[in-house]
């Protein structure tokens, strides 16, 4: 397909015209209707940030496509749909687009849960259940993050990585639809082996793995970048549902929970590669480390001070973080945390002077507010980490009066 234009002439006919143009492309290509507005749209004017200006460069070209597809051009707001076991039974939670921070209700967005289910839901049930979501939908974000900013990569890990983001709805719908959890299995699986795969050609390992253990490409791959350890217990456990292509073509026995297991592991696996990238993109190098005095933010936005590099009990290089926020649900916070070096490409430091001096003025009226430390466990918050995901939180309870 054409390349991207510099200064492209968006206007009246002249977009019409481009548009057209660009379509009989997609058509050659096979590109399914309900991606062309957004394909054609980094065409145009390639990596734009969300705000105004990027939705006033879309709306046109969204436009031309309904009027020409219907509503096989519509998008209906959802970024990705993920499964979850709810008392026994299978649902889809619908992540919504969301360009700034919103308070959402979990139940609002899992379709078809019956009301009295979501009425009824005990503190413990939305703990597991709230987790499971959160962690899903901040991987889903990181994915779709990089599949916006795409045109930094060669094309044809472009296609694996449109390859992957099918393989990993198939296996959600799919396992919805027909309750095949050895398919659901399997496009998992698929979807972190191309994942990998890109990440060995990004480390300049050019010739193609026909390989689909992902165990063997990740231990490859952690040889050329250490970083990327983290994922270990993930690609074990995937593994472990799918240990050979036996998954595709005989009877292997597995759950519906397997199934549901396996396609959250892939999305962790896939969004950690997927923010590790964007990171790598933003910051112009893969090189990383933490430096005292510093800010930076995580995947999910989340701001942190670098209060100083310290050794961890093993002996390895780390730094303590201080996470703070000042949120309406919870107040002002202040959370310390050791991370290693190892791990300091999952962060990105602020650069930006003036935004270092807005969060430099926030971090120092928190601190001054934050001046009884306490254990998490005593306002709920405590450390969540497995193959799935990884993160700090809790669950609060409110009270909702009825209308």
């Amino acid at each position: 397909m054409e390349s991207m234009s510099k200064q492209p002439d968006t206007t009246g006919s002249s977009l019409n015209t481009r548009l057209e143009d660009i379509d009989k492309q997609f058509v050659e290509h096979a590109v399914p209707v309900r991606l062309r507005p957004l394909e054609a749209f980094k065409l145009i004017h390639g990596s734009v940030p969300d705000g105004e200006l990027r939705n006033s460069l879309f709306a046109p070209i969204a436009a031309w496509f309904i009027e020409r597809y219907g509503k096989r051009a519509e998008w209906d707001g959802v970024v990705a749909r993920i499964p979850m076991m709810i008392r026994g039974d299978l649902y889809l939670l619908a992540v919504p687009f969301i360009a700034s921070d919103a308070t959402l209700r979990l139940t609002d967005f899992i379709e078809g849960l019956p009301p009295e289910i979501a009425e009824s839901m005990t503190q413990e049930e939305f703990a597991v259940w709230g987790e499971k979501g959160m962690l899903a939908a901040s991987a889903v974000f990181k994915i779709y993050n990089l599949g916006i900013d795409d045109l930094h990569f060669p094309v044809f890990d472009r296609e694996l990585l449109r390859r992957a983001l099918f393989d990993l709805e198939n296996a959600s719908t799919s396992l919805k639809m027909s309750e095949d959890t050895q398919g659901a299995i399997f496009n998992a699986h698929a979807a972190a082996e191309k994942f990998l795969k890109i990440g060995l050609r990004r480390a300049g390992v050019t010739a193609e793995r026909r390989s689909h253990k992902i165990d063997q490409i990740f231990d490859e791959l952690i040889s050329l970048r250490s970083t990327y350890a983290w994922l270990k217990a993930s690609v074990g456990l995937l593994c472990a549902f799918a240990p050979d292509m036996n998954i595709r073509y005989k009877a292997v026995p597995r759950t519906m929970e397997n199934a549901v297991s396996a396609i959250h592991t892939s999305l962790n696996i896939c969004g950690t590669l997927a923010q590790i990238w964007l990171f790598d993109l933003a910051r112009g190098t893969e090189k990383s480390q933490f430096s005292a005095g510093r800010y930076y933010i995580d995947g999910r936005q989340a701001t942190f001070f670098c209060d100083r590099l310290c050794t961890t009990a093993a002996g390895r290089s780390a730094a303590v973080l201080m996470a703070f926020a000042d949120r309406p649900l919870v107040g002002p916070l202040i959370g310390e945390m050791v991370i290693e070096q190892d791990h300091s490409s999952l962060y990105l430091e602020v650069t930006d002077s003036r935004q270092v001096e807005q969060l430099k003025s926030q971090f120092e009226a928190l601190r001054q507010r934050c001046q009884n430390p306490v254990e998490p466990e005593s306002i709920g918050i405590g450390i969540h980490s497995g193959p799935e995901g990884s993160y700090a939180g809790g669950v609060i309870q409110i009270r909702r009066e009825k209308p």
